[in-house]
């Protein structure tokens, strides 16, 4: 899918956009959930990206170890996601 990619400095709002409309098709998808959780924290949008992500773990706890695993090199979306669920979100 074009919108699994990692995000480069230019695409993030192509990739959150394509991300959210695969969750729209898929809403039960946690893996889906996850990536469009940290594309939408990437466009500005924290609070939601939060939710996201959270719920995404929630469904499957592996995704708590994806994020602490993900360099933020890649995904610069995913230190403010860390601290925000680090302080309850």
């Amino acid at each position: 899918m074009e919108g699994d990619a990692p995000p480069g400095p230019g695409p993030h709002a192509r990739a959150s956009t394509l991300s959210e409309r695969a969750t729209a098709l898929a809403p039960g998808n946690h893996e889906l959930l996850f990536w469009a959780g940290l594309g939408a924290a990437q466009c500005g949008q924290l609070a939601l990206g939060v939710e996201r992500v959270k719920r995404a773990i929630e469904m499957h706890g592996g995704w708590g170890e994806m994020l602490e695993r993900l360099p933020a090199a890649l995904f610069p979306s995913v230190d403010p996601v860390r601290r925000a669920l680090a302080e309850g979100a």
